[in-house]
């Protein structure tokens, strides 16, 4: 981060004209340009993916927050800064994570999903929005976190083994 330079949320002006059901946090600002394009509410740092900004409070307004990173490391990472940071925010958040790693390639992002003619809006909702996992918060909430395995399509990939796991 360049000195005297502050990272902070884009677009925050129209942050206020979202509805309040939900927000997807993703990595860029071509990545947020897309989404909102395609009628998706999204917000993203300035800063880049591993920068979260200072004053993220008006996320608070949002019933569920996805978060929508680049599927690579740095993705990961910075998705990873985002949650701590958010659940400093408010501990009773419903947070997402979405799992871009089915539907583009290594290194894709959510412009790379939208650029295949097929997707849309509608697509996005089923095999991004939907397919999101719950982010689990502390040992405390692994009963939630079971339960939220257990409806995610994730649940059917597992192997036998690790299912007892979860069922035990």
């Amino acid at each position: 981060q360049t000195i005297g330079a502050h990272a902070t949320l884009y677009p925050l002006h129209l942050m206020r004209k979202y509805s309040k059901d939900y927000i997807v946090i993703c990595e860029g600002e071509k990545d947020a340009v897309t989404l909102i394009k395609n009628g998706i509410p999204a917000v993203t740092s300035t800063g880049g993916a591993l920068t979260v900004p200072k004053n993220i409070s008006i996320i608070n307004q949002f019933k569920s927050v996805y978060l929508c990173f680049d599927n690579d490391d740095t993705g990961r990472m910075g998705a990873e800064k985002w949650l701590i940071r958010l659940y400093q925010l408010n501990p009773l958040f419903n947070l997402r994570i979405c799992d871009l790693s089915k539907v583009v390639d290594e290194k894709g992002d959510v412009t790379d999903y939208f650029s295949s003619a097929e997707k849309n809006r509608e697509s996005f909702l089923i095999e991004v929005l939907e397919k999101s996992y719950y982010a689990k918060r502390a040992f405390t909430d692994t009963p939630n976190y079971i339960k939220e395995v257990k409806k995610n399509i994730r649940y059917l990939d597992l192997v036998p083994r690790d299912k007892i796991v979860l069922d035990a």
